[in-house]
């Protein structure tokens, strides 16, 4: 019998006891012996007077009271054991002074009724519960009965791989008048399963990032002489943010394995199950209805997907649980998210410039570079106009994009640029000049002066032009 653990089997028994017709034998002979003594005085004494012998030399074993009085009657049993049924004569004989007295029977056994030994049996079940003792005769009807078996006293240690077994006995005993012991057994090799239930849990999210892209430029405005130049140093700079992570998952596989191969186990009792509040999932069988029972020693087995959608991405425990006759078999794996592994969307970004680039931004970062202008370069050989002067402005753009080429920011900064030629006009107004040449002269007098220390003098100074 094979039986999950939790399920119950019944086993009907039959106990039958058969009678032959009967085995004659044991034969034999019991009589009496009756001993009349008419004399009115004497008595007659019996002791190892009376014998007797059947036909054929068998001597029957006599038994008599000690002696019969006068006008008194007294009575002897015999009993012999006779080789056969035979019709025999039985003779007994008193012997009494020398002298013989015999009488004489038929030993007959033409419609006589037989002691039957054996003509009933009384059998004893050892199951408790069975209904015995029965009592058969050749007539009885063989007794039934039915017992149920089941699994429970195999513990948890008891399983093997899914198995554990045992053998029911059940034995049926009687003891014959004879004193013969009969018995018979019947005995159910009883193997108890349980499935084993495992499974694996994959998750999945995504961290999105977002860019943010400025453009700045060293000067506003640039005014450059026709024929100067000047460089504008631009500078790109990008910023990543930290992620926003979304799009929790999570998938995987429940693998459910049948070592019974009597019964199949239905995919209905199958259920997978998200901690955290997130309830039922549903399995993808591809179809199949049933576990497979084992076949040629290997268990049946059968893999059933999942692939769920989660609100947030906490730590949940995911239970795949089989429930069979009341009992439950689960298997567990944890879904927890580990940032390192998500899947990312943007976490590059790659920027063109309307002037150089591209560039590819790894992380948040920023990158310079210089571009030369001139008047010519920008506006060519054109008219200044009268005031001398032409201006423009110069945009400049910067884009990045992410993953799939998706724009996701832009930055432009503008420099305006004014270009000058000098105004040159000119007249014509004559003139000369007229160069003097002057000669001077100086004296002093008197020229020498000769003083004593604290005394003074006057000199004077003359200038000839």
């Amino acid at each position: 019998v094979d039986l999950f653990d939790g399920a119950n089997a019944t086993l009907n028994y039959t106990v039958t006891a058969t009678r032959d017709n009967g085995t004659p034998g044991t034969w034999g002979v019991t009589g009496v012996i009756s001993v009349t003594n008419p004399h009115p005085v004497d008595s007659i004494a019996l002791t190892g007077a009376v014998v007797d012998v059947i036909e054929g030399g068998v001597n029957a074993s006599v038994s008599c009271p000690a002696s019969v009085g006068p006008g008194a009657t007294v009575t002897c049993t015999y009993n012999a054991l006779l080789p056969n049924n035979t019709t025999r004569q039985n003779t007994a004989t008193l012997t009494l002074f020398g002298i013989d007295y015999p009488a004489y029977a038929d030993i007959d056994f033409a419609g006589v009724l037989p002691t039957e030994v054996n003509a009933s049996l009384t059998v004893n079940d050892d199951y408790s519960q069975a209904g015995s003792p029965w009592t058969f005769t050749a007539s009885s009807a063989p007794e039934t009965y039915s017992r149920s078996v089941d699994c429970s006293n195999f513990t948890e240690q008891s399983y093997t791989n899914g198995v554990a077994g045992t053998t029911v006995t059940n034995t049926a005993s009687a003891t014959q008048q004879s004193g013969e012991q009969l018995s018979q057994s019947a005995n159910v090799a009883l193997t108890c399963y349980r499935p084993s239930v495992s499974k694996t849990a994959v998750p999945s999210h995504v961290i999105t990032y977002t860019w943010d892209i400025t453009k700045t430029a060293d000067v506003a405005q640039v005014d450059l002489f026709d024929g100067d130049g000047q460089t504008v140093n631009y500078t790109i700079e990008a910023v990543r943010d930290g992620g926003t992570p979304g799009s929790w998952s999570a998938s995987g596989t429940v693998t459910i394995v049948n070592p019974n191969p009597s019964e199949t186990i239905p995919v209905a009792a199958v259920a997978d199950e998200l901690s955290g509040g997130f309830g039922a999932v549903a399995l993808d069988c591809s179809g199949a209805t049933v576990v497979p029972a084992a076949s040629n020693g290997n268990p049946g087995s059968l893999a059933c997907s999942y692939a769920v959608t989660l609100p947030d991405g906490s730590s949940r425990t995911n239970t795949a649980t089989v429930t069979l006759y009341g009992r439950s078999y689960s298997g567990t794996a944890d879904v927890v998210f580990n940032p390192n592994a998500a899947n990312t969307v943007n976490d590059s970004l790659t920027v063109t410039d309307t002037i150089a680039g591209p560039w590819t931004f790894g992380t948040s970062g920023s990158q310079s570079y210089g571009r030369p202008l001139t008047c010519a370069d920008v506006f060519g050989q054109v008219d200044y106009g009268s005031d001398g002067q032409i201006s423009t402005d110069l945009p400049n753009t910067a884009v990045g994009r992410g993953d799939n080429d998706v724009l996701l920011d832009q930055d432009s900064e503008t420099v305006t640029l004014t270009c000058y030629r000098p105004l040159v006009s000119k007249d014509a107004t004559t003139s000369y000049t007229r160069t003097f040449d002057w000669t001077v002269s100086k004296v002093v007098a008197p020229s020498r002066l000769d003083l004593f220390d604290g005394e003074t003098a006057t000199v004077t100074y003359t200038i000839d032009v």
